[in-house]
């Protein structure tokens, strides 16, 4: 039987945040690497999903990838409970 949202939340909280309710060391690792791999292109703007093709024609296949890796970071984010502010600061430099 699948286990109640908010217990996934608290399991993920144990590990991945430290007493102050921060991202741990090993978790700003993480969530950098889902950042990028879920976040959005150079230049492109986070809540942009839309991927066009070199004609400037939307790509269905490519659009709906980008909507998949935004739900996997968006899931990431409401399971820890994280400000947009402490999203919003992770660097690749940090590793």
């Amino acid at each position: 039987m699948a286990r109640p949202y908010r217990e996934k939340q608290i399991a993920a909280r144990r590990l991945l945040l430290d007493a102050r309710g921060n991202l741990n060391p090993d978790a700003r690792v993480l969530a950098v690497e889902l950042r990028k791999l879920c976040g959005p292109s150079a230049g492109v703007a986070f809540s942009s999903m839309t991927v066009y093709d070199r004609e400037g024609r939307v790509d269905p296949v490519a659009t709906a990838q980008a909507a998949a890796r935004r739900e996997v970071w968006d899931h990431f984010v409401r399971l820890l409970h994280l400000e947009p502010f402490e999203t919003a600061n992770l660097r690749e430099e940090e590793q």
